[in-house]
């Protein structure tokens, strides 16, 4: 840091590389994601066929769809927190001055960060446990509760990080700082 830099911009400077890694780690969640939605497509089809064809199903596709579907939500999810994809109400916001607004958005991230913070942090302390104690479902693949805790943890954890970016970037603009 050169010693007459601004303490600001450097924090500034730090928080965008922090955005930037965050992007690239959600990103990849999403990608993991992505592939294996198309694996549950291939998964569900290729029961289908095994069933209506040959006759015999594929027992376990179910709970393999189940498991694939939770999976893609926590990893998506960090991407839509990152970017604001995610739902939200609009009617007292738009009714705000644009400042106001900008600040409801910030507080609204900040608030849904520690939330999900807090399930990153209870899903890991469970995954720890279920991992320690080798728990695993109730059902015909008998999965290891540890691994699906673990990446429910795995993505609050993004997911938190995700609201805490977009939360710095309404403060970034309601700030003008550059």
């Amino acid at each position: 840091m050169k010693s007459n830099e601004p303490v600001g911009n450097l924090f500034w400077k730090l928080v965008t590389s922090f955005i930037n890694l965050n992007e690239v780690i959600v990103r990849f969640l999403t990608q993991i994601g992505a592939i294996l939605t198309i694996a549950l497509m291939v998964g569900i089809s290729g029961a289908a066929i095994s069933r209506y064809f040959f006759g015999r199903a594929i027992a376990s596709m179910t709970e393999m769809s189940a498991y694939a579907l939770l999976f893609i939500t926590f990893l998506g999810a960090p991407l839509l927190a990152a970017h604001d994809g995610h739902i939200s109400v609009d009617v007292v916001p738009n009714s705000l001055r644009p400042r106001q607004r900008t600040l409801m958005h910030a507080a609204i991230n900040f608030l849904s960060c520690a939330i999900a913070f807090a399930i990153a942090w209870f899903a890991f302390i469970t995954a720890q446990h279920s991992y320690a104690n080798h728990e695993v479902t109730a059902d015909i693949l008998a999965a290891p509760e540890g691994f699906m805790f673990g990446l429910i943890a795995l993505g609050a954890f993004f997911m938190g990080s995700g609201f805490l970016a977009s939360g710095l970037k309404k403060m970034h603009d309601l700030f003008h700082i550059s």
